[in-house]
Protein backbone atom coordinates (compact mmCIF):
# COMPACT_ATOMS: atom_id res chain seq x y z
CA UNK A 1 0.00 0.00 0.00
CA UNK A 2 1.28 3.39 -0.88
CA UNK A 3 2.82 5.30 2.03
CA UNK A 4 0.68 8.38 1.47
CA UNK A 5 -2.49 6.30 1.56
CA UNK A 6 -1.45 4.71 4.85
CA UNK A 7 -0.78 8.11 6.41
CA UNK A 8 -4.19 9.35 5.30
CA UNK A 9 -5.87 6.27 6.82
CA UNK A 10 -4.08 6.79 10.16
CA UNK A 11 -5.16 10.39 10.27
CA UNK A 12 -8.76 9.51 9.40
CA UNK A 13 -8.95 6.83 12.11
CA UNK A 14 -7.57 9.29 14.65
CA UNK A 15 -10.16 11.93 13.77
CA UNK A 16 -12.97 9.43 14.03
CA UNK A 17 -11.79 8.39 17.48
CA UNK A 18 -11.60 12.01 18.63
CA UNK A 19 -15.13 12.73 17.40
CA UNK A 20 -16.43 9.58 19.09
CA UNK A 21 -14.91 10.55 22.44
CA UNK A 22 -16.62 13.98 22.24
CA UNK A 23 -19.99 12.43 21.58
CA UNK A 24 -19.63 10.10 24.54
CA UNK A 25 -18.65 12.96 26.80
CA UNK A 26 -21.62 15.02 25.61
CA UNK A 27 -24.02 12.13 26.10
CA UNK A 28 -22.70 11.57 29.61
CA UNK A 29 -22.92 15.29 30.47
CA UNK A 30 -26.39 15.97 29.02
CA UNK A 31 -28.43 14.26 31.78
CA UNK A 32 -26.66 16.17 34.54
CA UNK A 33 -27.01 19.45 32.65
CA UNK A 34 -30.70 18.89 32.08
CA UNK A 35 -31.20 18.08 35.75
CA UNK A 36 -29.37 21.25 36.72
CA UNK A 37 -31.48 23.38 34.39
CA UNK A 38 -34.64 21.82 35.75
CA UNK A 39 -33.56 22.59 39.28
CA UNK A 40 -32.70 26.22 38.52
CA UNK A 41 -34.95 27.73 35.78
CA UNK A 42 -33.80 30.89 34.04
CA UNK A 43 -34.85 34.15 35.75
CA UNK A 44 -35.94 37.22 33.76
CA UNK A 45 -34.27 40.47 34.73
CA UNK A 46 -36.76 43.19 35.73
CA UNK A 47 -36.53 46.62 37.33
CA UNK A 48 -38.64 47.43 40.37
CA UNK A 49 -39.55 50.41 42.54
CA UNK A 50 -41.29 50.79 45.92
CA UNK A 51 -44.72 52.39 46.22
CA UNK A 52 -46.92 53.12 49.24
CA UNK A 53 -50.54 54.01 49.97
CA UNK A 54 -51.31 57.73 50.56
CA UNK A 55 -54.40 59.83 51.38
CA UNK A 56 -56.07 61.10 48.21
CA UNK A 57 -59.22 63.11 47.43
CA UNK A 58 -60.59 61.99 44.04
CA UNK A 59 -61.81 64.75 41.74
CA UNK A 60 -65.03 64.70 39.75
CA UNK A 61 -64.42 66.74 36.58
CA UNK A 62 -67.56 68.14 34.96
CA UNK A 63 -68.40 70.28 31.97
CA UNK A 64 -69.77 73.57 33.26
CA UNK A 65 -70.66 77.12 32.27
CA UNK A 66 -70.44 80.41 34.12
CA UNK A 67 -73.55 82.39 35.02
CA UNK A 68 -74.18 85.75 36.63
CA UNK A 69 -74.87 85.41 40.33
CA UNK A 70 -77.84 87.77 39.85
CA UNK A 71 -79.46 89.15 36.72
CA UNK A 72 -82.03 91.83 37.59
CA UNK A 73 -84.27 93.88 35.31
CA UNK A 74 -84.36 97.42 36.66
CA UNK A 75 -87.92 98.72 36.35
CA UNK A 76 -89.43 102.15 36.78
CA UNK A 77 -91.53 102.54 39.91
CA UNK A 78 -93.13 105.80 38.73
CA UNK A 79 -94.32 107.07 35.35
CA UNK A 80 -92.26 109.71 33.61
CA UNK A 81 -90.19 110.77 30.65
CA UNK A 82 -86.60 109.51 30.45
CA UNK A 83 -84.23 112.46 30.72
CA UNK A 84 -80.84 110.72 30.77
CA UNK A 85 -79.00 107.41 30.89
CA UNK A 86 -75.91 108.19 33.00
CA UNK A 87 -74.52 104.64 32.66
CA UNK A 88 -73.83 103.23 29.18
CA UNK A 89 -73.97 99.54 28.30
CA UNK A 90 -71.10 97.61 29.85
CA UNK A 91 -70.54 100.14 32.63
CA UNK A 92 -69.50 98.83 36.03
CA UNK A 93 -71.64 100.48 38.69
CA UNK A 94 -71.74 100.58 42.46
CA UNK A 95 -74.89 100.22 44.59
CA UNK A 96 -77.04 103.36 44.36
CA UNK A 97 -75.64 104.51 41.01
CA UNK A 98 -78.31 106.16 38.79
CA UNK A 99 -78.91 104.08 35.67
CA UNK A 100 -82.01 105.85 34.26
CA UNK A 101 -83.05 109.38 35.25
CA UNK A 102 -86.75 110.31 34.82
CA UNK A 103 -88.41 113.70 34.75
CA UNK A 104 -89.32 114.63 38.33
CA UNK A 105 -92.31 116.64 37.12
CA UNK A 106 -94.06 118.23 40.15
CA UNK A 107 -92.82 115.70 42.68
CA UNK A 108 -90.54 118.14 44.58
CA UNK A 109 -93.48 120.53 45.05
CA UNK A 110 -95.73 117.67 46.13
CA UNK A 111 -93.16 116.73 48.75
CA UNK A 112 -93.05 120.30 50.06
CA UNK A 113 -96.84 120.37 50.23
CA UNK A 114 -96.93 117.12 52.16
CA UNK A 115 -94.32 118.36 54.63
CA UNK A 116 -96.30 121.57 55.20
CA UNK A 117 -99.47 119.57 55.84
CA UNK A 118 -97.51 117.44 58.31
CA UNK A 119 -96.41 120.53 60.24
CA UNK A 120 -100.07 121.68 60.51
CA UNK A 121 -101.20 118.22 61.63
CA UNK A 122 -98.43 118.11 64.24
CA UNK A 123 -99.47 121.51 65.66
CA UNK A 124 -103.12 120.43 65.78
CA UNK A 125 -102.19 117.26 67.62
CA UNK A 126 -100.01 119.07 70.19
CA UNK A 127 -102.80 121.64 70.78
CA UNK A 128 -105.32 118.86 71.30
CA UNK A 129 -103.03 117.25 73.85
CA UNK A 130 -102.73 120.51 75.82
CA UNK A 131 -106.51 120.86 75.88
CA UNK A 132 -106.77 117.28 77.05
CA UNK A 133 -104.47 117.96 79.99
CA UNK A 134 -106.63 121.02 80.85
CA UNK A 135 -109.68 118.76 80.80
CA UNK A 136 -111.32 120.58 77.92
CA UNK A 137 -110.73 118.28 74.90
CA UNK A 138 -112.48 114.94 74.47
CA UNK A 139 -110.76 111.61 73.72
CA UNK A 140 -112.48 111.51 70.33
CA UNK A 141 -110.95 114.83 69.30
CA UNK A 142 -107.53 113.67 70.45
CA UNK A 143 -107.85 110.48 68.35
CA UNK A 144 -108.88 112.46 65.28
CA UNK A 145 -105.86 114.77 65.67
CA UNK A 146 -103.53 111.79 66.03
CA UNK A 147 -105.01 110.13 62.91
CA UNK A 148 -104.61 113.34 60.92
CA UNK A 149 -100.97 113.52 61.97
CA UNK A 150 -100.31 109.89 60.90
CA UNK A 151 -102.00 110.56 57.56
CA UNK A 152 -99.74 113.53 57.01
CA UNK A 153 -96.66 111.43 57.91
CA UNK A 154 -97.70 108.79 55.34
CA UNK A 155 -98.24 111.47 52.70
CA UNK A 156 -94.74 112.82 53.26
CA UNK A 157 -93.32 109.31 52.95
CA UNK A 158 -95.17 108.69 49.68
CA UNK A 159 -93.97 112.00 48.27
CA UNK A 160 -90.37 111.21 49.27
CA UNK A 161 -90.52 107.78 47.60
CA UNK A 162 -92.08 109.20 44.43
CA UNK A 163 -89.30 111.77 44.20
CA UNK A 164 -86.56 109.24 44.96
CA UNK A 165 -88.00 106.76 42.43
CA UNK A 166 -87.63 109.32 39.67
CA UNK A 167 -84.11 107.88 39.48
CA UNK A 168 -83.76 104.16 38.68
CA UNK A 169 -80.70 103.07 40.66
CA UNK A 170 -78.56 99.93 40.87
CA UNK A 171 -79.48 97.80 43.92
CA UNK A 172 -76.03 96.11 43.94
CA UNK A 173 -72.61 96.39 42.34
CA UNK A 174 -72.69 94.99 38.83
CA UNK A 175 -72.42 95.52 35.09
CA UNK A 176 -75.07 97.24 32.98
CA UNK A 177 -75.68 94.55 30.40
CA UNK A 178 -78.48 96.22 28.43
CA UNK A 179 -80.57 99.40 28.37
CA UNK A 180 -84.10 99.00 27.03
CA UNK A 181 -85.16 102.67 26.66
CA UNK A 182 -83.90 105.85 25.04
CA UNK A 183 -83.89 109.47 26.05
CA UNK A 184 -87.34 110.97 25.58
CA UNK A 185 -89.20 107.68 26.04
CA UNK A 186 -92.21 107.81 28.31
CA UNK A 187 -91.87 105.06 30.91
CA UNK A 188 -94.86 103.51 32.63
CA UNK A 189 -94.86 102.02 36.10
CA UNK A 190 -93.12 98.62 35.96
CA UNK A 191 -91.49 99.18 32.56
CA UNK A 192 -87.95 97.76 32.14
CA UNK A 193 -85.22 100.36 32.05
CA UNK A 194 -82.02 98.24 32.06
CA UNK A 195 -80.56 94.79 32.81
CA UNK A 196 -77.97 94.60 35.60
CA UNK A 197 -75.68 91.58 36.11
CA UNK A 198 -73.79 90.70 39.29
CA UNK A 199 -70.55 89.00 38.18
CA UNK A 200 -68.65 89.04 41.45
CA UNK A 201 -69.17 86.50 42.83
CA UNK A 202 -69.66 84.40 39.70
CA UNK A 203 -71.90 81.34 39.61
CA UNK A 204 -70.63 78.18 37.86
CA UNK A 205 -73.25 75.58 36.92
CA UNK A 206 -72.75 71.91 36.04
CA UNK A 207 -74.81 68.71 35.97
CA UNK A 208 -73.85 65.46 37.69
CA UNK A 209 -75.02 61.87 37.43
CA UNK A 210 -76.82 59.96 40.17
CA UNK A 211 -73.61 58.31 41.40
CA UNK A 212 -71.62 61.56 41.27
CA UNK A 213 -74.27 63.45 43.23
CA UNK A 214 -73.85 61.06 46.15
CA UNK A 215 -70.20 62.14 46.48
CA UNK A 216 -70.94 65.88 46.80
CA UNK A 217 -71.44 67.96 49.92
CA UNK A 218 -72.45 71.58 50.37
CA UNK A 219 -69.51 73.82 51.15
CA UNK A 220 -66.97 71.49 49.52
CA UNK A 221 -64.11 73.35 47.76
CA UNK A 222 -64.16 73.45 43.95
CA UNK A 223 -61.97 74.81 41.16
CA UNK A 224 -63.22 76.00 37.78
CA UNK A 225 -60.83 76.06 34.82
CA UNK A 226 -62.24 78.26 32.07
CA UNK A 227 -61.59 77.72 28.37
CA UNK A 228 -59.91 81.13 28.41
CA UNK A 229 -57.21 79.73 30.72
CA UNK A 230 -58.23 81.48 33.94
CA UNK A 231 -58.93 79.55 37.11
CA UNK A 232 -61.47 80.41 39.79
CA UNK A 233 -61.94 78.84 43.21
CA UNK A 234 -64.98 78.67 45.42
CA UNK A 235 -67.38 76.24 47.05
CA UNK A 236 -70.55 74.29 46.29
CA UNK A 237 -73.65 76.24 47.32
CA UNK A 238 -76.42 74.11 45.80
CA UNK A 239 -77.04 70.48 44.82
CA UNK A 240 -80.43 69.77 43.26
CA UNK A 241 -82.73 67.26 44.94
CA UNK A 242 -84.68 66.49 41.76
CA UNK A 243 -83.30 65.42 38.39
CA UNK A 244 -83.64 67.14 35.05
CA UNK A 245 -85.97 64.55 33.54
CA UNK A 246 -84.85 62.09 30.87
CA UNK A 247 -81.15 62.75 31.46
CA UNK A 248 -81.35 61.88 35.17
CA UNK A 249 -78.78 64.58 35.87
CA UNK A 250 -78.71 66.96 38.83
CA UNK A 251 -77.88 70.65 38.79
CA UNK A 252 -74.88 71.72 40.86
CA UNK A 253 -73.99 75.35 41.54
CA UNK A 254 -70.73 76.75 42.86
CA UNK A 255 -69.98 80.34 43.82
CA UNK A 256 -66.59 81.75 42.80
CA UNK A 257 -64.72 84.93 43.65
CA UNK A 258 -64.42 86.91 40.41
CA UNK A 259 -62.55 90.18 41.02
CA UNK A 260 -61.62 90.36 37.32
CA UNK A 261 -65.35 90.31 36.40
CA UNK A 262 -65.01 87.44 33.95
CA UNK A 263 -68.11 87.12 31.78
CA UNK A 264 -71.10 84.86 32.14
CA UNK A 265 -71.60 82.11 29.56
CA UNK A 266 -67.95 80.90 29.43
CA UNK A 267 -67.44 77.15 29.14
CA UNK A 268 -65.41 75.62 31.95
CA UNK A 269 -64.34 72.42 33.66
CA UNK A 270 -65.52 72.16 37.24
CA UNK A 271 -63.31 70.04 39.50
CA UNK A 272 -65.16 68.80 42.58
CA UNK A 273 -63.20 67.22 45.44
CA UNK A 274 -64.90 64.13 46.91
CA UNK A 275 -64.39 62.28 50.20
CA UNK A 276 -60.74 61.28 50.90
CA UNK A 277 -59.58 57.68 50.51
CA UNK A 278 -56.36 55.64 50.56
CA UNK A 279 -54.75 55.14 47.13
CA UNK A 280 -51.37 54.61 45.45
CA UNK A 281 -49.84 56.99 42.89
CA UNK A 282 -48.11 55.06 40.09
CA UNK A 283 -46.99 55.58 36.47
CA UNK A 284 -49.84 54.81 34.09
CA UNK A 285 -47.72 52.44 31.97
CA UNK A 286 -47.44 49.97 34.88
CA UNK A 287 -51.06 48.92 34.38
CA UNK A 288 -51.55 45.94 32.06
CA UNK A 289 -54.38 43.55 31.17
CA UNK A 290 -54.32 40.01 32.52
CA UNK A 291 -55.61 36.99 30.60
CA UNK A 292 -59.19 37.70 31.65
CA UNK A 293 -58.97 41.34 30.53
CA UNK A 294 -58.83 42.80 34.06
CA UNK A 295 -56.60 45.77 34.81
CA UNK A 296 -53.65 44.69 36.98
CA UNK A 297 -50.16 45.71 38.02
CA UNK A 298 -47.30 43.26 38.47
CA UNK A 299 -45.11 43.18 41.55
CA UNK A 300 -42.32 41.07 43.05
CA UNK A 301 -42.89 39.24 46.34
CA UNK A 302 -40.36 38.25 49.01
CA UNK A 303 -39.57 35.03 47.08
CA UNK A 304 -38.66 37.04 43.93
CA UNK A 305 -41.70 35.79 42.09
CA UNK A 306 -44.22 37.83 40.09
CA UNK A 307 -47.59 38.57 41.70
CA UNK A 308 -50.51 40.47 40.17
CA UNK A 309 -52.81 42.95 41.91
CA UNK A 310 -56.13 44.04 40.36
CA UNK A 311 -56.39 47.85 40.56
CA UNK A 312 -59.09 50.46 40.02
CA UNK A 313 -58.11 53.96 38.81
CA UNK A 314 -59.70 56.76 40.87
CA UNK A 315 -57.82 59.78 39.50
CA UNK A 316 -55.09 60.86 37.13
CA UNK A 317 -52.93 63.74 36.00
CA UNK A 318 -50.19 64.30 33.41
CA UNK A 319 -47.58 62.40 35.41
CA UNK A 320 -49.39 59.37 36.75
CA UNK A 321 -52.55 57.72 37.98
CA UNK A 322 -54.09 57.10 41.42
CA UNK A 323 -55.29 53.51 41.97
CA UNK A 324 -56.83 51.47 44.75
CA UNK A 325 -56.27 47.75 45.38
CA UNK A 326 -52.57 47.74 46.35
CA UNK A 327 -51.05 46.83 49.75
CA UNK A 328 -49.70 49.60 51.97
CA UNK A 329 -46.17 48.82 50.76
CA UNK A 330 -45.47 47.10 47.45
CA UNK A 331 -42.56 46.64 45.07
CA UNK A 332 -43.89 47.04 41.53
CA UNK A 333 -42.15 46.03 38.32
CA UNK A 334 -41.40 49.23 36.41
CA UNK A 335 -39.40 47.72 33.51
CA UNK A 336 -40.17 44.31 32.01
CA UNK A 337 -43.73 43.91 33.35
CA UNK A 338 -44.99 43.06 29.87
CA UNK A 339 -42.69 40.04 29.54
CA UNK A 340 -43.48 38.16 32.76
CA UNK A 341 -46.56 36.53 34.21
CA UNK A 342 -47.86 35.72 37.68
CA UNK A 343 -45.69 33.08 39.36
CA UNK A 344 -42.60 33.62 37.20
CA UNK A 345 -39.28 33.79 39.07
CA UNK A 346 -37.40 37.00 38.31
CA UNK A 347 -34.14 38.73 39.10
CA UNK A 348 -35.25 42.11 40.46
CA UNK A 349 -33.07 45.19 40.21
CA UNK A 350 -34.08 48.29 42.20
CA UNK A 351 -34.66 51.33 40.01
CA UNK A 352 -32.28 54.26 40.34
CA UNK A 353 -33.32 57.21 42.52
CA UNK A 354 -33.96 59.30 39.38
CA UNK A 355 -36.46 56.75 38.11
CA UNK A 356 -39.38 57.94 36.02
CA UNK A 357 -41.78 56.82 38.77
CA UNK A 358 -44.02 59.84 39.43
CA UNK A 359 -44.47 61.49 42.78
CA UNK A 360 -47.61 63.44 43.66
Amino acid sequence: MDRNVRVALYIGVGLLGWFASGLLTTEQADPASAASNAAQPARALVEVADFSVQPYRPLVVLRAVTEANRAVELRSEVAGKLLARPQPKGAQVEPGAVVCQLDRQSRPEQLNEARAALRVAELDYQGARRLERAGIESESAIAKAAAARETAVAAVRRAELALANSDVVAPFAGVVEDIAVYRGDLLQVGQVCALLLELNPLRVVAYVTESERAKLTLGAPVVAELVTGQQLSGEIIFVASSDQGATHSYRVEALMDNPALLAAGISAQLQLATAPLQASYIPAHLMVLDRSGALVVRAVDSDSRVVEYPVSPVGEDKRGVWVTGLPEQVRLITVGQNYVAAGDPVAAQLAASDSESPRP
